[in-house]
Parts: C-alpha cells; sequence; structure tokens
C-alpha cells in the first residue's frame, strides 16, 4: 500500500469520526472519492473534509497530501433503502407535498429525491410517528421508491366529479 493510500485510510477514518458514518476514500478515474451513505450532506462533508486538511488530526498532517499536489477529490453520498421513504413520510406530515397539487409520479419521486439529498440522516425520522408510516410505505409496494411515488401521487390527486350518478326524475 502507498503512503498516500495509507494517509487516505487514516483521513477516512477520521471522516467517520466527524461524520459518524462510515467514510470511505477510494481512487477512481484519476482522483479520489470520499463516499458514504446516508450521514451528512455533501455541503457538510466537504467542509468536514476541508478542515481535516487545513491541519493536523493526532499525529497526522493531512495538508501534506494535497499540498504541492493537485489532487481532485470527488463525492459521492448513497441513500439507503430507508431515506426515500423516510423523507416522503416526512413530506406527507408536514405538507410539503400537498403543497405541490396534483403532481404525476415523476414529480413526487423528484421532489422527495431532492428532499433526501438536501437532508442530514435522510434515513432518520424527523417525527415520532414517521417510522411506522414509513415502514407502512415501504410494504405497501414492496421497497421500490416509483411504486411508492406513484403511490403517492394517486393519494394526491382530487377526483374529478362524478356528473354521471344524478338522480333521475321519471315522469
Amino acid at each position: 500500500m502507498t503512503r498516500r493510500s495509507q494517509q487516505m485510510r487514516r483521513l477516512a477514518a477520521a471522516l467517520t469520526m466527524r461524520a459518524l458514518v462510515p467514510v470511505r476514500m477510494r481512487w477512481h478515474q484519476a482522483r479520489w472519492v470520499v463516499s458514504w451513505m446516508d450521514g451528512p450532506t455533501q455541503p457538510e462533508m466537504e467542509q468536514m473534509l476541508q478542515r481535516e486538511l487545513r491541519g493536523p488530526f493526532g499525529e497526522y498532517d493531512y495538508s501534506a497530501i494535497v499540498r504541492g499536489h493537485p489532487v481532485e477529490i470527488g463525492y459521492q453520498r448513497d441513500a439507503s433503502a430507508l431515506s426515500w421513504p423516510m423523507r416522503a413520510v416526512a413530506a406527507v406530515r408536514d405538507g410539503r407535498l400537498a403543497a405541490l397539487g396534483e403532481p404525476d409520479a415523476d414529480a413526487v419521486y423528484e421532489f422527495v429525491q431532492e428532499l433526501v439529498d438536501a437532508t442530514a440522516f435522510p434515513d432518520r425520522p424527523s417525527h415520532p410517528g414517521d417510522e411506522a408510516a414509513c415502514l407502512e410505505l415501504v410494504l405497501a409496494v414492496g421497497g421500490w421508491t416509483r411504486e411508492m411515488a406513484r403511490l403517492l401521487a394517486g393519494r394526491l390527486a382530487v377526483p374529478a366529479p362524478d356528473t354521471t350518478s344524478g338522480e333521475r326524475r321519471s315522469r
């Protein structure tokens, strides 16, 4: 293992301690990529990395990794299977999803995905009842996020008035 790889492993360990989720540093397509699941948002992780690179952490000075060497760093935040439904449940509960009007399934999916991307620890409930509602949503469609979006869009749609059920008067 190269010296730089060892330094990156130490940096990943330091970021894991700060982020409170496992963090990996991997070399991919001529750059280092910081990857983690759920946890902090990408801007928060970027700030954590910059704090680590500015100075020593324990006995290591990570700024030496990039000093004098142009090193590009990428970020990859993955989401667990609970992130999307947990943010969807929160959006239903607080009215943000209803505020969309009558969106189609794609609009619901994209809206909730933006919430996942913008929320730190998106897999965690933000209200005591969210966990049970999330489980109900996941079980209703077998865990497929596009199906969850379709189900939620269907619940938001307002049915058209039924004009055929009026009483007929006979003479």
